[in-house]
């Protein structure tokens, strides 16, 4: 897959998460006309897919970006720092093992000279949710795309305690439920730092303030 242009960009990551707040927004009417034992199994299947949803989205919308960069051939030495750093990860990991002075000299002369090329990298084996998306590895997520700080920290405990906990019970097959005004509440929170998480993207993305001096 190929994204040229802003548009390209900002339309599949619009449709992405539209058509799953459409489908999360299904379930949650169906919980609601639902009573007793009903409703306490719908609202059960409710927090899988909106934990699916989440960690579904942030990694379409992240992948994407970085397909983005990559399409339009952008070189190292034009970018900020995250880029090097998925870039020369493994290198920089072997640097930190090794203690020899010759394999050091190297690697700078390495990184001097493909600071020069266009990026070139799998922009899906960047990002790892590793199934489980806590807020700590949101916030590697953030750091990966140039973003200098956690935006949602205030929103951790939200994410490790309700979202993430609650799903990892149910989807265990523990005995765990949650309340139809809760899981209102939740809902509404997640899809608000996802929202919010698409807008800073695609403001990165018409700013281009992912390139040095921007």
């Amino acid at each position: 897959m190929k994204l040229n242009t802003v548009e390209e960009f900002s339309d599949l990551i619009s449709y992405d998460i539209s058509w799953r707040r459409k489908e999360i927004q299904t379930l949650l009417n169906y919980a609601r006309v639902s009573k007793g034992r009903e409703q306490i199994i719908a609202l059960r299947a409710n927090i899988l897919m909106l934990y699916a949803h989440w960690e579904g989205f942030i990694k379409t919308a992240t992948e994407s970006f970085l397909i983005y960069i990559k399409t339009n051939k952008f070189i190292y030495s034009q970018l900020k720092d995250n880029f090097l750093a998925i870039k020369f990860y493994s290198l920089l990991k072997n640097c930190e093992e090794s203690n020899r002075i010759t394999f050091h000299h190297e690697a700078i002369n390495m990184i001097r000279n493909e600071c020069k090329e266009r990026m070139n990298f799998d922009p899906n084996n960047v990002i790892k949710t590793d199934s489980n998306l806590s807020s700590t590895i949101l916030k590697e997520i953030l750091l990966t795309l140039g973003f200098e700080k956690n935006y949602y920290e205030l929103k951790n405990h939200l994410i490790d305690t309700k979202l993430l906990k609650i799903r990892n019970e149910v989807a265990h097959g523990e005995e765990t439920y949650i309340e139809l005004k809760d899981y209102e509440f939740l809902y509404a929170e997640v899809f608000d730092i996802l929202i919010d998480f698409k807008n800073r993207l695609e403001n990165m993305v018409i700013t281009k303030s992912f390139q040095l001096g921007k």
